[in-house]
């Protein structure tokens, strides 16, 4: 278990390298904390015991959400959770009417993307400064959320970029072909990264 968590702690250190200090501590001005979504149960224990192992509880936290046929309690769920953290006097989250998104990493149900994100812009929790990156967007060609993002540029909304990169976990050793845009054909992906410039 030790090796575990040293493991886990050293792979989160590196995600938080600039904000640690020689002894290895967090440094005290950090104000913000890492809420993820999880849809499947077991997922969602597997996720809290990687925290949990790492000694980053304070910092990150896994939440279940559900899903009716229809759609998901995502936006419940967050208000929820950030408001459970106000309460709880752990680090010290900004106390707004709602909850603000700063950064947002989209990788779930493909065919959710844009109806989660439009939820989520609808409760306010999008605001002007908020970045939200998507992933797996070319590859599994989620057109209606790319197509709405650069409608919201047209309008001033957001400014947004598809960035090409590969498909996680292919065999690097591939030679692939490469089209014109610079997209591997065969595992070629990218991830939309939108800046909300205004309020949505």
């Amino acid at each position: 278990i030790m090796m575990a968590r040293e493991y886990c702690q050293a792979r989160l250190e590196a995600l938080f390298s600039s904000d640690f200090n020689e002894d290895g501590g967090l440094l005290s001005n950090m104000n913000f904390h890492l809420f993820s979504m999880e849809i499947s149960r077991e997922y969602a224990e597997v996720a809290r015991e990687i925290v949990n192992l790492s000694g980053f509880e304070e910092l990150v936290s896994v939440h279940l959400i559900s899903f009716d046929g229809y759609e998901t309690n995502l936006v419940d769920v967050i208000s929820s959770a950030v408001q459970s953290r106000e309460r709880e006097g752990g680090n010290e989250v900004e106390t707004t009417s709602n909850p603000v998104i700063d950064f947002l990493f989209i990788d779930h149900d493909k065919d959710s993307y844009k109806a989660d994100l439009c939820r989520l812009e609808t409760s306010g929790t999008i605001r002007k400064g908020t970045k939200v990156v998507a992933d797996n967007v070319l590859f599994a060609q989620i057109d209606d959320y790319i197509g709405y993002v650069r409608k919201r540029q047209e309008g001033g909304v957001v400014k947004t970029d598809t960035i090409p990169c590969r498909v996680e976990y292919c065999d690097g050793g591939v030679e692939m072909e490469v089209e014109e845009d610079g997209i591997e054909e065969q595992f070629g992906d990218g991830v939309e990264i939108t800046d909300y410039l205004i309020d949505p």
